[in-house]
């Protein structure tokens, strides 16, 4: 696996791990929910641990998938975009997760709100890379037979 794929795979394990340490093994979900209802309702956060498993699946063999790739970061620029709309333009939830982290009445869910958009601008990011690999990836099995 390249550096590009373990960045994939990177991504699976803060869509699974990381989003059950924050919303604590779904013990805590519905504090996330809460927060943002419209985005991160318990089936959602279940939907991003299998969001996860599909990065981790093509991590080794992205550059075959250039159009998974490319629905992977349409599906991170979303989040980012509904970040900025909780997180950047309103202020009211924005000092909210900043009161929770604090104050220590939650950390956990205030961090996650302030940075799940940074994080998935960044995975975004390693999407799209991966999606211009595959496009402009040589088969050389192609080529190799032609000659």
């Amino acid at each position: 696996m390249d550096n590009l794929g373990k960045l994939y795979f990177l991504s699976g394990i803060a869509n699974t791990i990381g989003l059950c340490m924050f919303n604590r093994m779904y013990t805590t979900s519905s504090a996330i929910a809460s927060f943002a209802p419209s985005v991160f309702a318990i089936e959602s956060q279940l939907l991003i641990n299998v969001w996860g498993l599909a990065y981790m699946a093509t991590a080794k063999k992205y550059k075959k998938m250039p159009a998974l790739s490319f629905v992977f970061f349409i599906e991170k620029m979303l989040y980012v975009y509904w970040w900025y709309i909780l997180i950047v333009k309103d202020e009211n939830k924005r000092d909210n997760a900043i009161e929770m982290v604090r104050s220590g009445k939650d950390i956990l869910t205030g961090a996650f709100c302030l940075g799940f958009g940074l994080n998935d601008f960044l995975f975004g990011i390693v999407f799209a890379m991966g999606t211009y690999r595959g496009l402009t990836a040589i088969d050389t099995d192609t080529i190799n037979k032609k000659k």
